[in-house]
This record gives structure tokens, C-alpha cells and sequence, in this order.
């Protein structure tokens, strides 16, 4: 249509985030993705749905990026995953995907209240980019329980050096109790959840390699060293079971090499620590600490 108003409907890559809109791994310089990507925004989210996106140039060396859309949305408190039994309840695992599982279908509606969804990219010059985004929609049958994500990323790159990050926090009502007794499954959740992570990466290339052997490490490779600090924080409801505040750290430092832009070989450590603050049986809370660390290796690329 023009450069400000753009119409695109169908299966819609939900611009939830940054990350969610560049996910593909050979893009990334990690193989995993943040946890903030995965628990709070479930990247990749893609959605049913239209609506519009287009571009603006405020000035000559700025530009400012929309998309807004309407979608099916996060389907919840819903057939099969409407309720939690205290076992389940007593994992934290439940909790912290509680998001993640309630992606909602791409062919119907599980109310009569879509979704709406949209991000706002402002460049104020090349190789800066901050963005900002929402996804906000009922997510249980009865239309009385809302979810509410929003986003804030950062993009900036000079020379070789490149600094990106997110944050985002979630939101979600929580009902009652059923006529059975038993509580649904976002009574037992969080009234709220946030993550973020910041990444700081370095590109170069050692030129004595392209002497040694030039037809590896060419004109087009480059190595990259990578450091990622994350955390999210999941705040479970004294009313769960055994279960307080769960909140995981994760610090990655990395490195790849790129034969091509396009094809990636990865290595990377993950520090990973959760620290939780469980309730005893006379309601008192005591601390939890558990360690879990991996050593990742990977190759990506694009056919």
C-alpha cells in the first residue's frame, strides 16, 4: 500500500519482543534462547489473525517501525489444562510454563474477545534501536480472566561491538474456585511474572588465520565472543502447595565462529542457578538454592 500502511493477515510471527521476530538460530549468537523467551515470552509465538504495520521517517537519519495486530490469542483455564491437582500444583515446572502451554489455537477462538498484539521500533540513527510491546487478551472461556505481556528491547551496534537485551512482564487475572472444589489452573498462578536478559557480543577475526588456511577462515567468517546474563522470576502463590518465589539466574558466556554469515558453529557454558523460597508446613518460608549447569555445543544454519 505505502511505506505507513500495510495490510498483512493470516499465520502472523506475533511481534512480541524482538527476539520473536529474528528467532531463527543461525541469526543468534547462543544456542539457547533467553529465559525470558521461553517462560515469558514463548518464543516462537505465532498467531492467527491481521492487521497492519508500516514505517515512518520522523527525520533523515531516524525511522520509526509499527505492527499492530488482532489474533486469536492464549487459550487457557480450557479443556484439558483447566485445572491443577496438588501434585501438580507442587512442580515448578507447571508454574514456570504456565505461559508457554497456554499458546492458543491457530483455527478458533476460545472466546468471543481476540487479542491484540503490537510493538513500536524507534532508530534514532543507524545501529540503535529501541523497541517496546504488548500482547493483551482474555485467555479463559467465561471472557473474565485477562493476560497481559509487555516488552521492552534494546538493539544497539558500533564496529565490532554489539550490545542487545530484553525485558518483559506478564500479568494474569486468576478466578476462584469451581463448584467442585477444585481451583483452575491461573488461581494457582502468579498474578504476575518478569524476566530480561542483556547480551553483550564482540566480532572479529584474527587475521594470521586467513593467512594460515584462507580457504576456511575467508573473507565472509568471523568469530564472535558472547556473554548473556539472564533472569526470571516466577511468583507462585502462597496458595500453591509448597511453593513460594521461584526465580532462576543464567549466566552464558560463548563463543561461535561463522563460515558464512549463514552457518554457525557454537560453544557455549551455561551457569545456571535457581533460588527458591519454599513454605514449610507451618507456613514459614525456607531458602532453596540449586545449581545446574551445561556445557552446549551446537551448528545452525539456513537451507
Amino acid at each position: 500500500m505505502t511505506d505507513w500502511l500495510n495490510y498483512r493477515g493470516g499465520i502472523i510471527l506475533s511481534p512480541l519482543g524482538k527476539l520473536n521476530l529474528v528467532h531463527d538460530s543461525p541469526l543468534q549468537d547462543l544456542t539457547d534462547r533467553p529465559m525470558v523467551n521461553t517462560h515469558i515470552i514463548p518464543t516462537t509465538l505465532s498467531e492467527s489473525g491481521m492487521g497492519f504495520f508500516g514505517t515512518f521517517y520522523p527525520t533523515e537519519m531516524s525511522k520509526l517501525d509499527y505492527e499492530i495486530y488482532a489474533v486469536n490469542g492464549f487459550q487457557s483455564i480450557n479443556g484439558n489444562t483447566s485445572v491443577l491437582t496438588a501434585a501438580d500444583a507442587a512442580k515448578a515446572s507447571e508454574i514456570q510454563d504456565f505461559i508457554k502451554d497456554s499458546r492458543g489455537s491457530k483455527q478458533s477462538e476460545n472466546n468471543t474477545n481476540f487479542a491484540i498484539v503490537g510493538r513500536v521500533a524507534y532508530s534514532p540513527f543507524l545501529g540503535l534501536e529501541l523497541g517496546a510491546s504488548f500482547h493483551t487478551g482474555k485467555i479463559d472461556d467465561s471472557n473474565e480472566n485477562r493476560m497481559t505481556i509487555k516488552a521492552l528491547d534494546w538493539t544497539y551496534q558500533r564496529g565490532p561491538f554489539e550490545l542487545v537485551g530484553e525485558y518483559s512482564h506478564a500479568s494474569i487475572d486468576r478466578d476462584g474456585v469451581l463448584e467442585d472444589g477444585i481451583t483452575e489452573k491461573s488461581d494457582r498462578m502468579a498474578g504476575d511474572m518478569w524476566g530480561y536478559y542483556v547480551e553483550p557480543r564482540y566480532h572479529f577475526m584474527p587475521e594470521f588465520l586467513k593467512t594460515l588456511a584462507p580457504t576456511v577462515f575467508t573473507e565472509d567468517s568471523t568469530f564472535t565472543a558472547v556473554l548473556r546474563w539472564g533472569q526470571i522470576d516466577v511468583n507462585s502463590p502462597t496458595n500453591v502447595a509448597k511453593q513460594g518465589d521461584v526465580r532462576r539466574t543464567r549466566l552464558t558466556p560463548g563463543l561461535n565462529w561463522r563460515f558464512t554469515e549463514d552457518t554457525v558453529f557454537k560453544a557455549e557454558y551455561q551457569f545456571n542457578t535457581e533460588h527458591g523460597r519454599r513454605l514449610r508446613a507451618d507456613h514459614t518460608e525456607r531458602g532453596t538454592d540449586i545449581s545446574d549447569d551445561s556445557l552446549v555445543f551446537s551448528v545452525a544454519t539456513f537451507f
